[in-house]
């Protein structure tokens, strides 16, 4: 970690980023304003790991979306999602594909949390990469995230 980024600053982050709830809000919070997911074409196949983990077969389709999280111009995070579409309902589903509401927002409803698996930190301008999987209030997974947090949010 380099000398300019505050550790205790960045220990009260990671504990708010990996106590279980929505991200989104957390960034929000920490970023003072909404934050919005900006949509970045790719695709990227889902490991074995990522299957067991969403307890999906080979059989299961899974979606995949990559975003940016941004507050105003500034860029927070950036994420990959593999998620089980038929775990959601169709208009999560179309909320996810057609606008840039943050995949947390969006299954607000299905009262989500998130079991960290890795919080990894960094020195430069990536200063932390979380893996974590997203529950449903049932414990139905829905989704594995990996994010990287960009230091610009502790400033």
């Amino acid at each position: 970690m380099t000398s300019d980024v505050d550790a205790a600053k960045l220990d009260r982050f990671a504990a708010d980023l990996t106590a279980g709830g929505i991200v989104t809000r957390v960034l929000e919070a920490w970023a003072g304003g909404p934050v919005r997911a900006e949509r970045v074409a790719g695709v990227a196949e889902a490991s074995a790991q990522t299957r067991a983990l969403l307890r999906a077969d080979t059989g299961t389709p899974l979606g995949f979306r990559r975003v940016r999280l941004l507050s105003g111009d500034r860029l927070l995070s950036e994420a990959d999602n593999w998620f089980v579409p038929s775990r959601l309902p169709s208009t999560m589903r179309d909320m996810l594909e057609g606008s840039d509401t943050p995949f947390g927002i969006v299954i607000t409803p299905l009262s989500p949390r998130r079991e960290t698996l890795t919080c990894e930190r960094f020195a430069g301008d990536s200063i932390l990469l979380v893996r974590a999987l997203v529950l449903a209030g049932d414990g139905t997974p829905l989704a594995l995230v990996e994010e990287r947090y960009r230091r610009v949010i502790l400033d």
